[in-house]
Formats: structure tokens, sequence, C-alpha cells
């Protein structure tokens, strides 16, 4: 499976991706960006008399949030160029095409922060953008509408919003010369500047709100016979229970957050390790089993299943920032 394929499932992935904040004390909180809730914008002028407006449908991101010192947060973001959309099907096909984004050939956006720091009105978050191959310094403002709070389904969120303006030509998307001809004086066919408005949320999702059949009855086996026994039935193909004969990674993602919301961590520990033994190429899998190691403490097993996670997925938002927190303890 490509890597632009294993990104797409892990993006309609993300709302099965919980984040329960036990564990070691002194690790930042987990927040994944809820991208049904939020918004990767563009507006382009055209001809000099109106704006293109677009925005991007599919991508994935991970804020490492320090609550009591911002400046230390951090944040991974990656988007499908495949995605943009600027409602109209032909302009949106030859955005697409090597005149522009090129998307077969750069499929994918990217932002790594280096440093948060506090401005006058907000704060500003420095890092790395890569745009159509380009990789450039960037400073994008921002300021934090609401600080985490709890939404009506319990699920911590928290939302920013930023603008900023780059140069196309900067990264090299240039278009026909057609494109860049000036009409007028000051009248460009598209101009040059590209102006993106970005409203993010973002959250740490409530497990108690999860509805999951098949989870929730393999919890029930759980408590019936104990851990070892249910994942060794699961592992032979013959169970007790026919709920949990044939379970996607949703459902033993659903068990293990839901056993370790309770404090259950060793049991969580076991039904991951059974997941990934049955089922090794799943990243959201991979995922949890090594954010529950770190935070447990486990820093030399997080660190490898999180190098193995980026393996697997080079465009994980989830193992690029743990990986980033754990080097630095």
């Amino acid at each position: 499976m490509s890597h632009r394929f294993r990104f797409v499932a892990l993006v309609f992935a993300a709302p099965a991706i919980s984040h329960a904040q036990v564990g070691r004390a002194g690790l930042p909180q987990h927040f994944e960006i809820d991208a049904a809730h939020s918004m990767m914008g563009f507006s382009v002028r055209f001809m000099g008399l109106s704006n293109v407006r677009g925005a991007f449908g599919t991508y994935a991101g991970t804020i490492m949030y320090e609550p009591s010192a911002p400046e230390r947060s951090s944040v991974s973001v990656v988007i499908l160029t495949k995605s943009l959309s600027t409602n109209s099907t032909s302009r949106d096909q030859h955005l697409r095409s090597p005149d522009f984004f090129d998307v077969e050939r750069y499929p994918t956006i990217a932002f790594r922060s280096s440093v948060v720091h506090q401005a006058d009105s907000g704060y500003v978050v420095d890092g790395d953008f890569t745009l159509h191959g380009v990789t450039k310094h960037l400073a994008i403002p921002f300021v934090m509408l609401n600080p985490p709070v709890s939404d009506a389904w319990g699920n911590q969120r928290m939302t920013f919003q930023g603008n900023l303006r780059i140069s196309r030509k900067d990264y090299g998307i240039l278009g026909t010369a057609f494109w860049n001809s000036e009409f007028d004086p000051g009248r460009m066919a598209v101009s040059d500047d590209v102006d993106i408005e970005l409203l993010v949320s973002a959250t740490v999702p409530n497990v108690d709100k999860w509805m999951d059949p098949a989870g929730d009855s393999l919890i029930k086996e759980i408590n019936r016979q104990g851990v070892s026994a249910t994942m060794a039935q699961l592992k032979a193909g013959r169970t007790s229970n026919p709920n949990i004969d044939s379970i996607g990674p949703f459902a033993y993602v659903v068990a293990a957050e839901k056993l370790a919301k309770a404090g259950r961590l060793t049991d969580a520990a076991g039904v991951y390790a059974t997941a990934v033994e049955l089922k090794p190429h799943s990243a959201m899998l991979l995922a949890r089993e090594a954010t529950l190691f770190a935070r447990q403490g486990d820093r030399a097993r997080a660190l490898g299943i999180f190098e193995q996670l980026r393996q697997l997925d080079s465009t994980s938002t989830i193992a690029a920032e743990w990986l980033r927190v754990l080097q630095r303890k």
C-alpha cells in the first residue's frame, strides 16, 4: 500500500483514535485535529476583479499541547493535495494538474512546527512548510479562540484561527504564461499572493461515548474470563462469543481505550498486543499501542513502535509528534 493511501485511511480513521490522558506526568496533552469541524482554506485574486476561494478536505494533524507552557507545544499537519476544492470541477481538475499543484507528483502539503511564541495579539508558530516539493520557513500568526473545554459529548476541544499570505511562485506553483500575464497595470490573471485561512478545532475524544458493539462485547469477555484467555481465543480464531469472532481495528481500540481509562492498563496493553499481532499493518493500532506505552512511561517500547509506525506511514503526524516529545525527554 502506498503512503498516500495509508494517509487517506488514517485520516478517515481519526475519529476512532482516542487519547486517554492517563499515566506518566509531564507529558503534553495529545490533541488530534478534527477535520469535520476545521477548515484549511485559501483565496487568490482572479483577473484583479474577484477572488477564487478554495479549501482542502482531507488532512490530519497532531498537536502536543503544554497548557502551563504553550511555547513548548508543537504541531504537525499533513494535507492531501488531491482533496482541494474550489466549487468548480473543471477548475479543480486544472489546479490538480502539473500546471499548478501537480498532485500526482506532490501528493501532500506538510507543516512541522519548530517553536511557538507569544505575540501582541495571540501566538506565532514557526516551522517548516512544504508545498509542491519546496520547503520554506513559515511563521503563522494565530489566536486561540477557546482553550480546552468539554463539548456536549464530553470531548475536550480547543479551537484556533490563523491567517497568513504566501507567494505561490515561491513554491514553484506557476501555471502557464497566460495565468501569469498582466492585462492592465496591477491586474494579473492570477495573483502571486495567496491568502491562507485556518480554522482548527482539535479534540481529545471522550471514549465513554464511543458506541461499538464488538468492542463492548470484547470488554465483557475480558471481564468474564480475563484478558489472556480472551486474547488466546482470538489468536486461535475460536471464541465463545460470536460477536467478537471477526472484529476490526476500531473494536480493539474501543476496548483498549475504555480499559485504559478505567485504569486497567495491563489489560489494555494485552488487547493492543494481540490486535497488532493480528493486524500488523494497521497504523491506527500501532499509534494507540505506542501512545499507551508512552503514557505508562515505557519510553523505549513507545519509541520502537512509533518508529515502526513511521516506517509504515511516513505521513503519520502522530508518529512525528510523539517521536519529537519522547526524544527530547
